[in-house]
């Protein structure tokens, strides 16, 4: 086999706050990039299946979880480069780009039906 043959560029999946580069989604992991504009922020959700791990590449993120559910104050924290936060399943969480940020995600496989949104993000 050629190894050209096994070079591949990234799905890009557009979102109102940037946009995601899908790596990887098999059943055995999923590795994405998620590229988020200063002062967007992602939907407030959560994942029955899914298991995440997620590394600060560039630029600074306000993380926040609701430990008591969903409305609720959450409890936020800053992340920077070179940080790393891993969400269990059904933990309801949101990013806010505090600046033009990237975040790799590695984590289980990735299904839409297993997002659960509980409000949009931008």
């Amino acid at each position: 086999m050629n190894p050209k043959d096994l070079i591949k560029q990234p799905e890009i999946h557009p979102k109102g706050w940037g946009r995601e580069l899908w790596i990887a989604n098999s059943e055995l992991y999923c590795g994405k990039i998620m590229e988020i504009n200063k002062n967007k922020r992602c939907s407030i959700h959560y994942h029955k299946l899914k298991d995440e791990t997620f590394y600060i590449l560039s630029g600074k993120i306000q993380l926040n979880i609701y430990y008591n559910g969903y409305p609720g104050e959450p409890e936020n924290t800053i992340m920077n480069i070179g940080d790393i936060f891993h969400v269990t399943q059904g933990l309801i969480h949101q990013f806010i780009a505090l600046e033009d940020s990237k975040i790799l995600e590695i984590s289980t496989q990735h299904f839409e039906e297993d997002s659960h949104r509980l409000l949009n993000g931008d």
